[in-house]
């Protein structure tokens, strides 16, 4: 994700490059301004959600990339003041019914905007992106989004699926085909740094494609091996 959203915008600055300087120059004549805001909404969350005895993980806050906000103006022909997530603040639960939990705090604190709901948890996206996503106007009468999902939601978002069986450790040890699964990809990665060029590494994962099993993800996340066809 992180390695997507750099290549984003550094392609952007240059293809689009009035469009990218015109986006930045907005979000840095408020950042200061911004980064005192969200801090602010940060504290209120994080007071008001351990009040409510949830072990919250983590709250924290970060500032949309400059590609995104300029691809939802155009998809949605919005001006750069009606995107709601300019500023947002991520928030990280044990349980999936913390999520909700949560989600019936922030929605009691600040007024939903309505249509700017979506529940990724539910329904996740194609790639298995899971989380809340809502929007809502803030003190001051800004806007601002609040993702709500689980530490383990997250570490799939930031590092992707191959990750999921690392986050939990102690009783839940990983299996065979879990261990197996990890030295394959570790063997990747290692090929890859390997490999004197893109093609010779494409040459080794062409071997690597067709072993005699197969891994497979469980819809919650366990990973199992099969023989081949």
């Amino acid at each position: 994700g992180h390695i997507k959203w750099e290549l984003e915008d550094l392609s952007f600055r240059y293809l689009e490059p009035e469009a990218y300087k015109q986006i930045a120059s907005l979000l840095d004549e408020k950042r200061l301004d911004r980064d005192g805001y969200i801090q602010q909404i940060i504290k209120t969350l994080h007071d008001n959600l351990e009040r409510m005895g949830m072990g919250v993980i983590e709250v924290s806050g970060r500032a949309k990339h400059i590609y995104s906000i300029w691809r939802k103006m155009q998809r949605k022909g919005i001006g750069f003041h009606e995107v709601y997530d300019v500023r947002a603040v991520r928030v990280l639960l044990p349980e999936i019914r913390d999520c909700y939990a949560a989600l019936g705090v922030v929605h009691s604190l600040w007024k939903h905007i309505p249509r700017e709901f979506d529940d990724y948890i539910a329904t996740p996206k194609e790639n298995g992106y899971r989380s809340l996503h809502t929007a809502v106007i803030g003190p001051s009468g800004k806007p601002i989004e609040v993702q709500i999902r689980t530490g383990e939601m997250d570490l799939i978002a930031e590092r992707g699926i191959a990750a999921h069986w690392t986050y939990k450790h102690g009783s839940d040890s990983p299996n065979s085909a879990q261990s197996r699964a990890h030295a394959w990809i570790v063997d990747l990665i290692d090929s890859q740094r390997a490999a004197g060029s893109s093609l010779e590494f494409l040459e080794n994962v062409k071997v690597d494609l067709f072993p005699d099993e197969v891994y497979l993800f469980t819809p919650k996340g366990r990973i199992l091996s099969l023989p081949r066809n």
